[in-house]
């Protein structure tokens, strides 16, 4: 990437693929069709996202009762 180059980075939680598609065709550049989560739960894959760690690996998973 050179320095003009920009990077966003859309989260959004509980939104099917095919809205996004319909309705967010004027956000340009690349768009990943196959992504996945490390998670089905919002903390622990917003957790995992942003450490790029495992939600078991930071303790945000369904058997720790603090979340």
């Amino acid at each position: 990437m050179n320095s003009d180059s920009s990077v966003a980075l859309v989260v959004l939680d509980t939104l099917r693929k095919d809205y996004f598609d319909a309705h967010m065709e004027w956000l340009p550049g690349l768009k990943f069709d196959q992504a996945y989560s490390t998670s089905q739960w919002t903390i622990p894959a917003h957790a995992s996202l942003f450490s790029g760690m495992y939600p078991s690996e930071i303790g945000t998973h369904s058997k720790n009762l603090k979340f």
